[in-house]
């Protein structure tokens, strides 16, 4: 299931920062996960412009390829991204940014087979 637009928004607001943590994760020399980070992003934008009706995948032909490698951004790859990210950032305000905006991001997925509050006696 994908993200939904409320989800699907603060992530596409928040690339100019992201922008900054994929430069910083390329610098680091970790490149797959600046690339992780850029896929989701260019598969957030196409979601959103699908969501609101302007998207055209024949617009041009880097269009065409964006859409020929587009994967659906779900609330597992979003987590699985952000948090190999996360770990891959040394201790800073990047990091620490990326902190709060993961907390924001990120679906509360209620674990299976886990009831919330339960205490043992």
């Amino acid at each position: 299931m994908p993200l939904s637009m409320d989800q699907l928004i603060p992530l596409t607001e928040a690339s100019p920062f992201l922008d900054k943590v994929q430069e910083a994760l390329s610098q680091a020399r970790y490149k797959a996960n600046a690339y992780a980070l850029l896929k989701l992003q260019q598969d957030a934008g196409i979601e959103l412009e699908k969501e609101f009706g302007i998207y055209d995948p024949k617009a041009g032909p880097e269009t065409a390829a964006l859409d020929k490698a587009y994967k659906e951004v779900t609330p597992a790859r979003l987590i699985k991204v952000l948090h190999t990210v996360s770990d891959s950032l040394p201790e800073g305000d990047l990091k620490s940014v990326l902190g709060e905006l993961r907390q924001k991001m990120v679906p509360r997925v209620p674990q299976v087979g886990v009831k919330p509050y339960a205490f043992t006696r």
